[in-house]
């Protein structure tokens, strides 16, 4: 598998691993195994990387994989049109976020009928380009004007002329990938998320009344609100809107783009600036600022969800008592988690009953010191590998060490699919302490275990 190293290292910084860590888990993806799968059985592999890790380094790799196509298919197209220069395949090629990639794009893109296409047929491409350039001729601006007038164009005066050249260079400012970018990080951090209450609907008592009227920076808005703000939108009872100093944001624009303010260009530069602003450029911008809220509310609410979610899985099946939790093994040898009786995690252990290790009196020794330090009273096997093996270990171990003290267990055989599926998800890893997924999977607190279908066992336990 090829894999290009920038990408790599890109990918290696923000899931904050090494980058033999991300190229070795990047293999094992392509080579189909599951976030699940390298998480548990890999870890030698991968060098220890939990789940979350592992799945950030698929999703980034995904969105590069994703980012590549796309800029084939724009190299593609500019080149088709004669328009790719070394510069601007350079620039393509070294750009690694979506947004700016498409800003790239922009100007070479399609177009549907514009006021800037219609004053480029009209031949008045010139004109804007003298404008644009700010160099100063033998003809004012003016004069120059009056040699575009084409009737036969449509340009019947100086004044359409100007006008049709000032919506060309209105199209080129908006379509400037540094202005473009320098204006939506200033929206991100400096607008203001507005919402009113809809025409007709101010004397109606609902839900969303504290919106009526209100205001929070894009910063700083909770998910929360811009969910309640949606939706109260889409039942068309608010109106909402990004605000935007547009004085600091045509100042903004002003001087990247006149040269000199006292120079005859200025003031009809300035005239295209504010068109360009109000008509093209912030209208865009606010759709893409509202894009980059929605996915983050959403993306919160999707975690308030998944936390709610947890709390009803992990309620304990078998009622308010504690409870053990083995996840039978060979090789990495049984996993051992116990929770108490409000399902909070307890202790976890790793026992080697079994080849290659089968330390079966140590194994014993931590089942007994578990068992009666922490008032166990369910044991849960699971039912992958060796876990017949592990089930006639334990019932040994129950039936080989007797005292005074009488141990009642419940001995049920859960199904582990359900529980690798829960530990391997993104919410796991806050709920299953100490956060490793082989110890996670061996947590007992799953909605699978089959008390019905449980062996009972009455055993006097003895310390070996």
């Amino acid at each position: 598998m090829e894999l290009d190293q920038i990408i790599l290292g890109k990918i290696s910084k923000e899931a904050r691993v090494s980058l033999k860590q991300t190229e070795a888990t990047l293999v094992l993806l392509a080579d189909q195994a599951t976030v699940p799968f390298i998480a548990r059985y890999r870890k030698e592999v991968t060098g220890n990387l939990d789940e979350v890790q592992i799945r950030i380094i698929a999703e980034r790799h995904e969105y590069y994989k994703e980012l590549r196509a796309r800029r084939t298919t724009i190299l593609k197209s500019i080149e088709e049109q004669g328009n790719l220069t070394e510069d601007l395949r350079n620039k393509i090629q070294d750009c690694y976020e979506k947004n700016e990639l498409e800003d790239l794009y922009l100007p070479y893109k399609p177009k549907r009928k514009t006021k800037a296409t219609v004053a480029i047929d009209r031949g008045l491409e010139p004109l804007a380009r003298f404008i644009w350039e700010q160099v100063p001729g033998e003809k004012s601006i003016e004069e120059l004007a009056e040699t575009f007038i084409n009737s036969e164009k449509g340009v019947s005066s100086k004044e359409e002329a100007l006008e049709g050249a000032l919506h060309i260079i209105a199209e080129w400012v908006s379509e400037n990938p540094e202005i473009r970018k320098t204006l939506r990080q200033m929206t991100l951090q400096e607008a203001v998320v507005v919402s009113k209450v809809a025409k007709g609907k101010a004397e109606q008592k609902t839900k969303y009344d504290m919106y009526y009227d209100f205001r929070e920076p894009v910063a700083k808005i909770p998910s929360h609100r811009v969910l309640a703000i949606r939706r109260g939108v889409k039942e068309q009872i608010l109106t909402s809107t990004i605000e935007m100093d547009g004085e600091k944001a045509l100042s903004l624009i002003s001087g990247q783009v006149i040269k000199d303010p006292h120079m005859p260009f200025a003031p009809f530069l300035e005239i295209a600036l504010k068109d360009s602003y109000e008509r093209l450029l912030n209208p865009g911008i606010q759709t893409e600022v509202r894009a980059v809220l929605k996915e983050r509310s959403d993306s919160e609410a999707i975690k308030v969800f998944e936390a709610n979610l947890a709390n009803l899985l992990l309620a304990a099946p078998a009622g308010p008592i504690g409870v053990m939790g083995i996840d039978p093994g060979f090789r990495t040898g049984c996993k051992v988690a116990v929770v108490d009786e409000t399902g909070k995690f307890l202790e976890h252990a790793t026992i080697h009953p079994h080849d290659p290790k089968k330390n079966i009196l140590g194994a014993e020794s931590t089942l007994y010191r578990l068992l009666h330090q922490h008032n166990i009273k369910a044991i849960a096997i699971g039912n992958g590998t060796a876990s017949r093996e592990t089930d006639a270990f334990v019932r040994n171990f129950l039936r080989k060490y007797q005292s005074g003290e009488s141990f009642d267990a419940e001995k049920p055989i859960p199904n582990e699919a359900p529980a690798a599926a829960r530990d391997s998800a993104e919410s796991a890893s806050t709920v299953a302490a100490p956060a490793e997924v082989a110890q996670s999977a061996a947590s007992p607190d799953t909605p699978s275990i089959d008390f019905a279908d449980s062996v009972a066992l009455t055993e006097t336990v003895e310390a070996p």
